[in-house]
């Protein structure tokens, strides 16, 4: 039984807050009450979903991309019969994206491919960039950080434009994944410090 979270919002819109809002309240008196976790299933909207943030790929209320505590993504993939998931977490540690093959009858891990590729309405590549990949262009360790020119710079090697980039580095400093500070210069502006691990105190 997997049927989406719509067909309990019988009479109701989806689309609308007011709806989708008692629905959630719903659910959290349900948790308050039986103590126990409460997964439910969404769809997403008609069309190809590969150009949208994983957040607003659900159709309906945004609502539900706001309530939710964790939000796990399936999308297609541009390889067949794979599907890329993604993660979204209040509370939680940051779950990096993965790929997964449907192999009849079990879902199998692909280390190979890479989440971004998501499959777009011609067939290819979506060219989302993965948060992952942004993440590889940041140096281990606090004593290695990389300014915010070069960091662009890094990222336009690999074909990352400078937009996309920004959107990554976004993600992962609100995700504490990658930590930011300023260093003074001896003129100008104070240079911009991308690296790991948390600032010194």
């Amino acid at each position: 039984m997997h049927d989406p979270s719509y067909k309990l919002l019988v009479g109701q819109d989806e689309n609308a807050t007011s709806a989708i809002s008692s629905f959630c309240a719903a659910l959290d008196r349900l948790v308050e009450k039986t103590r126990a976790c409460v997964l439910y299933v969404a769809h997403f909207s008609k069309g190809n979903q590969s150009g949208k943030a994983s957040i607003d790929r659900t159709s309906g209320s945004g609502i539900f991309g706001r309530d939710a505590d964790t939000i796990i993504t399936v999308t297609e993939h541009q390889v067949p019969n794979c599907y890329s998931m993604e993660f979204i977490s209040r509370s939680f540690k940051p779950v990096p994206a993965f790929v997964v093959e449907f192999d009849y009858p079990l879902m199998k891990r692909r280390e190979d491919l890479d989440a971004g590729d998501l499959k777009a309405p011609n067939g290819k590549s979506s060219g989302i960039i993965s948060i992952e990949t942004i993440l590889e262009m940041i140096p281990d360790g606090e004593e290695n950080p990389i300014s915010q020119k070069d960091f662009f710079l890094v990222c336009a090697e690999e074909d990352i434009s400078e937009k996309k980039a920004r959107e990554g580095i976004k993600i992962l400093l609100q995700e504490n994944r990658v930590f930011t500070h300023n260093r003074a210069r001896a003129t100008g502006r104070a240079e911009i410090l991308y690296h790991k691990q948390p600032p010194p105190a």
